[in-house]
């Protein structure tokens, strides 16, 4: 309430602030909302047609209708407009190409982000959840452990990491992942890959 209340405040000042109304989408979203977030998407797409941010979440919100070639050249145009969200660009892009089963493109997809951050995180997160759907687990669980050596406050990745586990047959070590706080945080919807590449959970 306190972020909509600044962000109105923001709006009356400047009616056309971009920023203000990209972030109105998301707590559109964040409450339910999901035709004012549609509209308010409609409406800077026509307004700033060249304001990289406003693919993002164009590409978002067509992922959540599952208008999954719309969300694809959305978060291309994102990346066209500005090369430094390439790497974001392809995580998301690659979650898409998940979706529709298309591991290989994915894949590839993340490739591209890698080439600028190797080491990103959620590149690696991504690349290993499709590694697992493909079958290799034991590459999976590696990249997985890696990230939260590397990320142990990264929370949200312990449930995936706990589902690989769980297909090499090693229960107790998926359990240990599933640790209070990461429960805590799941249930208060505060994991970042709570849903990445298992579910979307449904806005509407």
């Amino acid at each position: 309430e306190l972020a909509e209340n600044a962000f109105q405040r923001a709006l009356e000042l400047d009616p056309d602030v971009v920023e203000a109304r990209i972030l109105m989408v998301f707590i559109y979203l964040s409450r339910g909302e999901k035709r004012k977030a549609r509209d308010e998407v409609a409406h800077l797409a026509r307004k700033a047609p060249n304001e990289a941010a406003v693919y993002f979440v164009k590409g978002a919100l067509h992922r959540l209708d599952g208008e999954y070639e719309q969300s694809l050249k959305a978060f291309e145009k994102l990346a066209r407009l500005d090369p430094a969200a390439r790497v974001v660009a392809s995580y998301n892009r690659a979650r898409v190409f998940m979706y529709q089963h298309r591991h290989d493109d994915a894949l590839l997809e993340l490739e591209q982000g890698a080439r600028v951050e190797p080491n990103h995180p959620l590149i690696k997160t991504f690349q290993a959840v499709v590694m697992g759907r493909s079958g290799d687990v034991a590459e999976a669980v590696r990249i997985l452990r890696e990230v939260l050596d590397e990320h142990p406050t990264m929370d949200g990745i312990r449930p995936l990491l706990a589902q690989q586990l769980i297909k090499q047959g090693e229960v107790d070590a998926a359990r240990e992942q599933l640790t209070d706080r990461v429960r805590e945080e799941d249930r208060r919807g505060a994991s970042a890959l709570r849903d990445p590449c298992l579910r979307e959970v449904p806005v509407s």
